[in-house]
């Protein structure tokens, strides 16, 4: 056996130590597996989101999800049935209506013509639009671009019918935002107030800046390039026929734990489509996505410049004056044990959900034909990136303040103007009630509780895994303001005015009760007269005369108003100036009679019964005038 060379034996002595030194750090980098900011391994993902699922499928109709890093998909998979009925199952090729998800084709368009410098982020956007296209506003300071993407404009809520059930009653985008332009109630920049309807606007002047109709601009610069060959974001699905009949098999529907309806297909036509109408597959809607978190030194293929994807994807308006983000130009975030960004959305009978880590690149897209759905949407973002309360921002931020937020709090997304106005009181009320523990407030009406995680900072949670962050601040005003996610304020009450303000709604459906009645058991008392042919003795049939037609005239207020406001989903221009003008009408007619009933009275021959009958008629008749007049419910040419 030949003896080793001193040469070698030194280069192998050196290859062993190398080793050594190396061989424990190779070891280690192959067992380390890459997790969620939840902690769940990459590779049980799948089984984990598979037990959720699993776990909750008596409230499931069905659900798609699909889990990505950058561009590589990690987990895929459909569950459960798009007519179940017929029991026809979910599969790769079931659409899915992305309700307000569709707004982040908007803002990817206008951010790509911000790219090309024909659109300035700070600009008065009345520079973009036709002539005298803004009729309703209040402020003189301009409305910019990032207003729109921070839902910041300062308008209220849009009163008029935003969808249709006739693909004949569609109209083009100029003419849809021009029949529901809604007032502008607040100065732009100071409350924040979700708009569908600055969104669209957003939208047209895309397609005034392009010179491209907005549905052929979207196709040729987003959907073509990312291959996303099966979606349409047409209102009625007419710029993709294979989406159009996909999209016939499906039956939507509202599921709870107590409670489960089949909503039928749930087809309707967003005359705002820009803002909420795309539809589509999960394979496509996670394309999309993907496109927002490129690989590191990649440039996405929406934009030119990577710096233009990362201007996106910087925060445009905080949370009060917090570090944590609310909106990144278009992007709405929620905050988990990381902050994600993305957007929900939601239609008549859908439910999806489109959010990524910007950091990792790590992103979810959820997809449900469910109504109103939060166990899948929202438990599965829960599941994945874990709970806000391990976020570092509250474990460096403990709780020292115990500040009481309880109160009734209204929505700023909501109507100020016009006869809807009394809408903010009847619907959408946030009232909080104290508990034992101090961190801890319940919702007074529903289901649901807020919890105290920081300083300022609150939990809502509605007990069906939506949970997302609350911020306290106040306004200039001096109220305490709760900034909740989905870019809505919601402003504490003071509870003297608030007070005063339902009692006289309370008081308002009192007395049309009354003279509901009244006028029923005066017919019935007339038809029993008839029977019996007996006259009425009336020794004042002209105050009698005036105060049946007070009472008819109260009962005609009742039911106006149940029609106007009580009744319906959407409002027409037409049916809405009708009504309003049957309430001017009576308001006119009561003061009228009023008047006529005192120069009439007589109280020399007048019974004490006769007596309190007309002047009750009366004051109530007074007070259903003022309230009208009070809640501008004749007022249908300002919202």
């Amino acid at each position: 056996m030949k003896k080793m060379s001193f040469n070698k034996m030194i280069l192998l002595l050196s290859l062993i130590l190398t080793l050594q030194s190396f061989l424990p750090n190779m070891l280690y980098a192959a067992t380390l597996t890459e997790t969620t900011p939840s902690g769940i391994p990459y590779d049980d993902l799948g089984k984990e989101i598979e037990k959720y699922i699993e776990a909750h499928k008596d409230v499931c109709a069905s659900v798609s999800v699909a889990v990505f890093k950058n561009n590589e998909t990690l987990f895929s998979t459909q569950y459960g049935f798009m007519n179940i009925e017929k029991q026809i199952p979910v599969n790769e090729e079931t659409v899915y209506e992305w309700g307000s998800i569709s707004k982040l084709l908007i803002w990817t368009s206008v951010m790509q013509l911000y790219e090309q410098g024909k659109i300035d982020l700070n600009k008065d956007i009345r520079e973009y639009l036709p002539d005298n296209f803004l009729t309703k506003l209040s402020y003189d300071e301009p409305i910019t671009m990032l207003h729109l993407m921070n839902h910041s404009a300062g308008w209220q809520e849009t009163t008029y019918a935003l969808e249709v059930s006739s693909i004949d009653e569609i109209v083009d985008l100029e003419t849809a935002l021009r029949n529901t332009e809604p007032p502008q109630v607040n100065k732009p920049g100071t409350v924040t107030a979700y708009s569908n309807w600055g969104a669209a606007l957003a939208a047209l002047i895309v397609q005034e800046v392009s010179g491209e109709n907005y549905v052929d601009y979207v196709h040729k610069h987003i959907l073509e390039p990312l291959g996303m060959n099966q979606t349409s974001i047409a209102a009625d699905y007419s710029d993709n026929q294979w989406v159009q009949e996909q999209r016939k098999l499906l039956n939507c529907y509202w599921i709870t734990d107590t409670y489960r309806e089949n909503l039928g297909d749930g087809i309707s036509y967003i005359l705002l489509y820009p803002a909420g109408a795309a539809t589509g597959t999960l394979k496509d809607l996670m394309t999309f996505a993907k496109a927002f978190v490129p690989k590191e030194g990649e440039t996405s293929p929406l934009f030119q410049k990577k710096e233009t994807l990362e201007r996106m994807k910087e925060t445009s308006a905080f949370y009060g004056d917090t570090d944590i983000p609310r909106v990144c130009h278009g992007f709405l975030t929620l905050q988990y044990t990381k902050d994600i960004m993305g957007h929900p959305g939601n239609t008549n009978g859908f439910t999806s959900t489109l959010m990524f880590e910007p950091e990792s690149g790590l992103g979810v897209v959820i997809m449900s034909n469910q109504l109103g759905e939060t166990v899948f949407n929202y438990g599965i973002l829960s599941l994945i990136f874990g709970d806000y309360g391990n976020h570092q921002r509250v474990l460096d931020n403990p709780v020292l303040l115990k500040n009481d937020i309880s109160g009734i709090y209204t929505s700023c997304r909501s109507y100020e103007k016009g006869f809807a106005s009394i809408y903010k009181y009847i619907g959408g009320l946030l009232p909080l009630s104290k508990t034992e523990d101090e961190n801890i407030y319940k919702l007074s009406l529903g289901k649901g509780k807020v919890i105290r995680i920081a300083d300022h900072q609150y939990i809502m949670d509605n007990e069906n895994a939506l949970r997302y962050l609350m911020v306290e601040t106040k306004n200039s005003d001096g109220h305490t303001v709760l900034q909740m996610m989905g870019c809505v304020d919601m402003v504490k009450e003071d509870p003297l005015s608030f007070g005063v303000k339902m009692i006289s709604i309370l008081l308002f459906f009192i007395i049309i009760l009354i003279s509901i009645f009244k006028i029923l058991f005066k017919g019935l008392f007339f038809v029993i007269r008839k029977i019996g042919r007996k006259e009425e003795s009336i020794s004042h049939k002209k105050l009698h005369r005036i105060y049946i037609i007070m009472t008819i005239e109260n009962a005609i207020v009742a039911f106006t108003f149940y029609y106007l406001i009580l009744a319906p989903v959407t409002w027409t221009r037409l049916s809405v100036m009708i009504q309003c003008m049957v309430l001017a009408i009576a308001v006119v007619i009561s003061l009228i009679n009023t008047v006529i009933m005192i120069k009439q009275w007589d109280k020399k021959n007048l019974t004490k019964p006769s007596k309190r009958r007309y002047i009750t008629t009366v004051v109530e008749s007074c007070y259903i005038s003022l309230f009208i007049i009070y809640w501008q419910l004749f007022n249908f040419w300002s919202c």
